[in-house]
């Protein structure tokens, strides 16, 4: 093909469908001929939020003594308290509880030990969140360090799906408006990045030695998906 015969198009195209965001899009384009196709380069995003179904709270426990046996035995009678308090809300299924770190240091300038261990907890049903807080509230040396409303492996996938379809609808409709009525083909995806991002995040600590039960809203998480694509039309 001659050089005069080529051209380039670059676009930027504002649309929204079905859920989808657009991420600004360059679009280079080339001359059309039967046999050579010009080819469409169109970088988009798609998302789609639904509520999450659990939670994950993190927790520290303490446990103090003169010596490091007793500092040990302290945490450790703590933790059993806690565990059985755990136990209904993790529907008795100890791989949800899993221990982050632990440590067992001196007092600075003290003569006493005190033992530290965190715990990273998944509440399967996010609606025991708030029951959960209220009732370790009463337990000695727990403390809550976070809580966060997250979506289950199953909610994950089908949240992918759903936005990965919404980011090929918004290219494939950015494609269509520079291709105009002709056939598009559609050639390859690229999938460049995938997030989630919750809308909000669980109650304040400072609530849970208080005698008011903390209420948790889990709110929504938004899943996004970023994608390249390459389409066709002669």
């Amino acid at each position: 093909m001659k050089s005069e015969q080529l051209f380039a198009i670059v676009a930027i195209v504002a649309i929204v469908v079905a859920g989808a965001v657009l991420i600004t899009t360059t679009l280079p384009l080339q001359g059309a001929s039967s046999n050579n196709p010009n080819y469409i380069w169109v970088s988009a995003s798609g998302f789609a939020s639904s509520r999450p179904t659990q939670a994950i709270v993190l927790l520290t426990v303490n446990g103090s003594g003169i010596t490091t046996a007793l500092a040990t035995t302290n945490i450790s009678v703590t933790l059993n308290t806690l565990n059985s308090s755990l136990e209904k809300y993790v529907n008795n299924n100890s791989t949800l509880i899993k221990t982050l770190s632990y440590s067992l240091d001196k007092v600075y300038n003290k003569s006493a030990y005190v033992a530290v261990e965190s715990l990273r907890v998944i509440i399967p049903n996010i609606r025991n969140v708030s029951p959960l807080l209220g009732e370790i509230s009463s337990v000695p040396n727990v403390y809550v360090s976070e809580v966060a409303a997250a979506l289950s492996d199953s909610q994950a996938t089908a949240l992918r799906s759903q936005a990965l379809k919404n980011a090929l609808a918004n290219a494939t409709a950015q494609a269509r408006a520079l291709a105009g009525n002709r056939t598009l083909t559609l050639h390859n995806i690229s999938i460049n990045s995938y997030y989630i991002y919750p809308y909000s995040l669980g109650a304040s600590a400072a609530l849970l030695k208080s005698d008011v039960t903390p209420a948790f809203f889990g709110g929504e998480n938004k899943v996004v998906e970023s994608i390249t694509t390459t389409f066709s039309y002669t």
